[in-house]
């Protein structure tokens, strides 16, 4: 899946290395990480998580939302167990929409809480 990543790993790595150097700490460096995305599995946000804590930043969970007419509308709308085409409230980034049996809810809920817990 194509979702026009950002920065590669050793850039991001560079760039906390350079905040950290400046004299940000840890918990000043925020790093977005986008999960619910069609087809995406908790063991992979986990591994970015612990990517992110590596680099020695804070990692921030940022739910997908899938937007009609974007290049992954038509991924989101297979592979979410809800109406998205009929019913824009599925749109809602909170009710994580294409959550998967490899990515549930719940699991969702747990490493929210595991990054409330260690933040």
């Amino acid at each position: 899946m194509q979702t026009g990543g950002k920065v590669n790993n050793e850039e991001l790595q560079n760039a906390v290395r350079h905040l950290k150097s400046a004299g940000y700490k840890t918990d000043e460096i925020g790093i977005y990480l986008l999960c619910g995305l069609p087809g995406q599995t908790s063991s992979e946000v986990k591994e970015s998580i612990d990517f992110v804590r590596q680099c020695g930043a804070k990692p921030v969970l940022a739910e997908y939302s899938p937007i009609p007419g974007t290049e992954l509308w038509a991924e989101a709308v297979a592979a979410s167990p809800f109406d998205i085409q009929q019913e824009p409230l599925y749109h809602n980034n909170s009710l994580l929409c294409c959550r998967n049996d490899d990515f549930s809810y719940a699991d969702y809920m747990e490493l929210k809480m595991s990054l409330r817990n260690k933040n």
